[in-house]
């Protein structure tokens, strides 16, 4: 019974291929498949295996299993080499990049935000004050024009000439009126 390993690592079975004889099981399959095969051959007389051998079926199976594998590997070395700073900064530092500057416009507009709360809580504070202020200003407001409407007096004999001025303006209106008149009519 002859044994071939399909545990050892590329590099191993190349050392392998390259250290053994050429004729070596290890070094046949090395040589054939790319790597060993790990379930044992039984060979007859002739050097030809039994009739109750599968192995082709599992070693192609164990080839795609591998192929799989080693693709899948590659692709996550690809996108950790990209996020590790492997030549470009990557989606993640981009990414974090965004967020900083997104962090840096939050802070400033929270700091505006702060200036204006402080702002509003000062002028809820002096609301008091300011309803004070103008209240005294209304009351002497008030107590002025009160002053100003006991000091008022009427000026005798106005009344009569300010009657006498209106009704010589309401005559001469009337006459202008009668004239315009009279020139239309012509």
């Amino acid at each position: 019974m002859v044994w071939l390993f399909a545990s050892a690592t590329v590099a191993e079975l190349n050392r392998a291929a390259m250290t053994e004889p050429a004729k070596s099981p290890k070094a046949m399959a090395v040589k054939r498949f790319g790597r060993a095969l790990t379930y044992p051959c039984k060979r007859n007389r002739r050097g030809h295996g039994t009739g109750n051998y599968t192995g082709h079926g599992r070693w192609t199976e164990r080839k795609e299993l591998v192929s799989r594998l080693e693709e899948e590997e590659k692709k996550r070395l690809i996108i950790l080499s990209g996020i590790c700073g492997g030549g470009s900064p990557g989606p993640i530092q981009s990414n974090i990049d965004q967020l900083e500057s997104r962090r840096i416009e939050l802070l400033a507009q929270l700091e505006e935000c702060n200036a204006e709360l402080a702002l509003e809580k000062q002028k809820l504070a002096d609301l008091p004050k300011v309803v004070e202020e103008q209240k005294s200003k209304l009351k002497a407001s008030i107590k002025h024009l009160a002053e100003m409407t006991k000091s008022l007096k009427v000026i005798p004999e106005t009344d009569a000439q300010d009657a006498q001025a209106i009704e010589e303006v309401m005559q001469i209106r009337q006459r202008a009126i009668s004239a315009i008149q009279r020139y239309i009519a012509e």
